[in-house]
């Protein structure tokens, strides 16, 4: 016979993942976590958390701005790239720190792009290779890779290594400790997302069950006899009360007398509110911070307060978070897909062009600063080599910027690296540096954004500037 019995649940533990055992390589191709559960994992974690749905999406919104298009004008990007696919494009490289897109070509003998379209990157495994550092040469597709055997995997080429214009699939990602797949740039913030989650599991459960934490049903009649007895008691029993949704059923026992009637008692949890709202409030709050959020309020979470903050901090804070989140994850965006769109056009340059609420500029005279600030700042732009890397350069920059100008580097070089490790310094954002590859498009940009003084050591180009350009060195 048995005796008494008391059965306990064990609660799941928690593992967190380790981002360096990811890479999961089989016979043909490499994957984030088997099967690329990983990408599957961080997705869970943008559809379970709130408060990381909404950080991502309200980011998605500044980077996108009111749209993609080429400074050069040699190309009409809303034709080859919709607005819709560029969304979603954002949204994996925010969400999961790498994005996909296919490359379609069009059919003829000139190799153009005819179309960029998304594609899911949880759905790209990265052929094997003989060395993992080899360069890419083609991808594995799969629609779901949790379910392989029914969705076959194919192979796509990697940009640059198709032939015929075959579709290729051009892989952009941000910097990160892992070496074939980035990780999110908030990957200290999942297991928050993870506790947002199951705390609303929790909320709804707790609800479904008459807020009662669960019922002991004391049945006094005895032990019955054999063990196959008391394991049908159980299951009549379990079958009447398993489950959230059978909250508050009414189990009808039996019994031969008053004394042996079946008592039912609820388990309360009498101090948990207090634990609940302390571990809501954290979760919340590692969430920004991994997130690297520096106002709430520009991603509609709560303030302290429970309004927004002052208009001239707002702005203060959006320009903080444009340049040190927006704009570095635009460049990586737009560098990507200027890398295929210079198939079309060698001088494309792409931008995104910021909502006209949302532009970054300097703050609007108030009734305390009117009397130091009477004009309107002026557009100041520089040229970078022997005019920024000469002293009386760096001197007349520290002077526009002590005046509160809007100050722009603006280059012939091709390469802008070394003019956005000047423009860091002294705290000029990516969107106002451009290295435009010649003098004539150094002209063409300080034209087309309305610059009112421009400082060069090129007389040609001050020449082509009447009014605007000044020669620093007849200074």
């Amino acid at each position: 016979m048995k005796q008494d019995r008391i059965k306990v649940l064990n609660l799941n533990n928690y593992v967190k993942p380790d981002p360096h055992t990811l890479v999961t390589q089989s016979n043909k191709y490499v994957t984030n976590g088997p099967d690329n559960s990983y990408f599957y994992y961080v997705e869970n974690r943008y559809l379970g958390s709130p408060t990381n749905q909404s950080i991502i999406d309200n980011y998605v919104n500044y980077i996108l701005g009111n749209g993609l298009v080429d400074t050069s004008g040699t190309i009409n990007i809303d034709e080859i790239l919709d607005e819709e696919e560029m969304r979603m494009i954002a949204n994996d490289f925010k969400t999961q720190g790498n994005c996909a897109v296919q490359i379609v070509y069009a059919k003829g003998r000139e190799k153009k792009i005819a179309q960029m379209l998304y594609v899911p990157t949880k759905s790209i495994a990265i052929h094997k290779q003989d060395d993992i550092t080899d360069e890419i040469e083609k991808y594995w597709y799969c629609f779901d890779w949790q379910n392989k055997t029914k969705f076959k995997p194919y192979t796509v080429p990697a940009f640059g290594f198709g032939e015929n214009n075959e579709s290729e699939i051009l892989y952009i990602k941000r910097q990160s400790p892992q070496p074939l797949f980035a990780l999110p740039d908030y990957q200290s913030g999942l297991q928050y997302c993870e506790v947002q989650e199951e705390l609303s599991n929790y909320y709804a459960n707790h609800i479904k069950n008459n807020f009662s934490a669960g019922k002991i049903i004391n049945v006094n009649e005895g032990i019955p006899d054999t063990d196959e007895a008391q394991d049908e008691a159980e299951a009549a029993i379990l079958a009447k009360v398993r489950g959230t949704s059978a909250a508050g059923n009414i189990i009808v026992s039996f019994n031969s007398n008053k004394e042996n009637a079946t008592t039912v008692e609820n388990i309360e949890i009498t101090d948990a509110y207090q634990q609940f709202e302390t571990l809501s409030k954290e979760a919340q709050t590692n969430i920004m911070l991994a997130h690297k959020v520096n106002d709430p309020g520009l991603f509609g979470l709560p303030m302290p307060s429970g309004f927004s903050s002052q208009a001239e901090q707002t702005v203060q804070s959006l320009k903080i978070l444009y340049r040190s989140q927006i704009n570095p994850m635009r460049k990586i965006l737009t560098k990507g897909l200027e890398k295929a769109l210079k198939i079309n056009s060698p001088s494309v340059k792409l931008e995104f062009v910021d909502f006209e609420e949302l532009r970054v500029q300097e703050v609007q005279p108030t009734a305390t600063t009117v009397s130091t600030q009477m004009a309107a700042p002026k557009r100041v732009s520089f040229d970078f080599d022997d005019t920024l890397t000469t002293d009386k350069g760096k001197s007349l920059l520290e002077d526009e910027m002590s005046k509160g100008n809007t100050v722009y580097i603006i280059s012939a070089r091709q390469d802008e690296t070394a003019l956005d490790k000047f423009g860091a310094r002294y705290g000029i954002p990516l969107s106002r540096i451009y290295a435009t590859g010649s003098n004539k498009e150094k002209v063409a940009k300080v034209l087309e954004l309305g610059i009112d003084t421009h400082y060069d050591n090129n007389q040609d180009v001050i020449d082509m500037l009447p009014g605007i350009g000044i020669n620093i060195t007849k200074l």
